[in-house]
This record gives C-alpha cells, sequence and structure tokens, in this order.
C-alpha cells in the first residue's frame, strides 16, 4: 500500500505484518529504517518467537523481510518493494524443520521462491533433502502462518485468527505487484 512519506509506507506495509503475526504473538516487528536509497529489513528484536502447539509442544518462528522503499510515479506516494523473505519454524532446541526462502538478490543461482526441509523435521530425513532448494511459488507470510495454525497446531494468541491471516492474505493478493 502506497503512503505520503517513506515512514507511511513503511507503516502500511508492516501493519499487515504485525496484525498476522498478532495471531500467534505478542512480538513486535521492527523496520531497520525509512531511508529511500537502501535496502532495508524488518524482523523481531529477537532472532526467534516463541509459539506453542496444541500438544504442548515449544516451536520458534523467524522472520526478515527485506526491501527498498520507492517512490511512485503516480501521485508522488511512496511504496515499498521486497527483495527477499525467509520464514522458518524451529523446534525448542533451535533445530529448523521447515523454512521458505526467496532472496534471488543474493544468491543468483537460486533466483526462485523454494522451502527447505531441514534436521528439525527428524533424523531419519535423507541428507539430499536436507540440502534441496525445493521450487514454491512466491509465500506470503499470512500464507505461512496459516500454515502453522492448520497443520503445525499452533495455538492462536486471538479467536480470530484465522479470519485476520484470510483477510490479510486476501488484501496482499489484491496489492501485490507480482
Amino acid at each position: 500500500m502506497p503512503g505520503k512519506n517513506p515512514a507511511e509506507a513503511v507503516r502500511e506495509y508492516i501493519h499487515p505484518l504485525q496484525q498476522s503475526l498478532s495471531c500467534f504473538s505478542r512480538a513486535v516487528l521492527r523496520p531497520s529504517g525509512y531511508d529511500t536509497d537502501r535496502l532495508l529489513g524488518v524482523t523481531f528484536g529477537s532472532p526467534t518467537v516463541e509459539l506453542m502447539t496444541q500438544r504442548g509442544e515449544i516451536l520458534r518462528l523467524s522472520f526478515v523481510q527485506e526491501f527498498s522503499i520507492i517512490k511512485a510515479l503516480w501521485l508522488g506516494a511512496y511504496k515499498v518493494r521486497t527483495h527477499s523473505y525467509y520464514y522458518g519454524l524451529e523446534d525448542e532446541h533451535h533445530a529448523e524443520i521447515i523454512a521458505f526462502h526467496w532472496h534471488p538478490d543474493t544468491t543468483p543461482q537460486i533466483t526462485f521462491p523454494h522451502m527447505h526441509i531441514c534436521a528439525g523435521a527428524g533424523d531419519r530425513i535423507r541428507p539430499e533433502i536436507r540440502g534441496t532448494h525445493f521450487p514454491t511459488s512466491r509465500i506470503s507470510f499470512e500464507e505461512f502462518c496459516l500454515l502453522l495454525l492448520r497443520e503445525f497446531h499452533v495455538v492462536a494468541e486471538r479467536s480470530d485468527s484465522e479470519r485476520v491471516l484470510e483477510e490479510n492474505f486476501l488484501k496482499f493478493k489484491n496489492h501485490r505487484t507480482w
């Protein structure tokens, strides 16, 4: 969503992400700045955020998005452009279970969005699986959160979590530029 100035554009960008995160955690997403001429990032104040499953298992969520702020040609507004994302789920010992990445600018040999199945998913996973970049479509944070809710059975902090995530995903789909 555009903003009248860089800070407003970043707030508009982070608001649905923060709202989606609030479905599981009270952690706060923090941008690294508001400069229009450099790569910026948004993440938590700590490397991971603790989640709880319905079985009482502790999981840890990691989240990083890199972005830049660009001046839109129309109406002099500012817009955020996402350059990469890193979403991960770890077990209670910080062993990554699954991760979704897209980082085309930093790895020219792997420009496509992909998923990793990691060591935290189990001891009997074949070694070549752990190193594979499984191609995916680009995954929004809201889609990842819905996966946490529906498949990993993460306990929601809000009674309207699924509705909030579905609505934010719909907004994301309607405003994305890819």
